[in-house]
Order: structure tokens, then C-alpha cells, then sequence
């Protein structure tokens, strides 16, 4: 899933629990307990999809790197063979 997407159901995950709030003055006690608790956890996804979009950065990141180190690598490889191909000819 994007982060957009990801962004997306965690927003409206946290508009719904803004609307259990507004609606929190007429409940009791245990309705209370589980709206504090949803917020809680709404809480604690939004921080998970954010800790989740830091790692897709950072994997996207070390990829790059990794796709980096290939290509000079390769770069690299072909230039001692144009070499140890001129000192044959030689």
C-alpha cells in the first residue's frame, strides 16, 4: 500500500474517532474507557504508518546506494578489460 493510501485510512480512522469525541459528552464511564482506548490506538497506527514510511524511505535510499555501487562496480570491471585487452594486443 502507498503512503498516500496508508495516509489516507489512518486519517480517516482518526476523523472518525474526532466525531466519537464530539459525541463523548452524553456517554458513560465504559464508553469513555473504549473512545479513550480507540484513541489510543489510533494513536499508536498513525505512529506505526509513520515509523513504516521512514523505512520504505530508507530502504528506497539504500537501494539507490546499492544500485550506485553496482554500476561502478560493473564501470569498473570493464575498464581492466579494455586494459587487459590493449596489453595483449601489445
Amino acid at each position: 500500500m502507498s503512503n498516500f493510501g496508508r495516509g489516507l485510512r489512518v486519517g480517516a480512522l482518526l476523523i472518525g474517532v474526532a466525531a466519537l469525541s464530539a459525541c463523548a459528552q452524553g456517554l458513560g464511564d465504559e464508553d469513555r474507557a473504549l473512545l479513550e482506548q480507540t484513541r489510543a490506538d489510533a494513536a499508536a497506527a498513525q505512529a506505526a504508518a509513520d515509523r513504516a514510511a521512514q523505512a520504505a524511505d530508507r530502504a528506497a535510499a539504500a537501494a539507490a546506494e546499492a544500485a550506485d555501487a553496482a554500476a561502478t562496480a560493473q564501470m569498473s570491471a570493464e575498464r581492466q578489460d579494455r586494459m587487459t585487452q590493449q596489453t595483449m594486443r601489445k
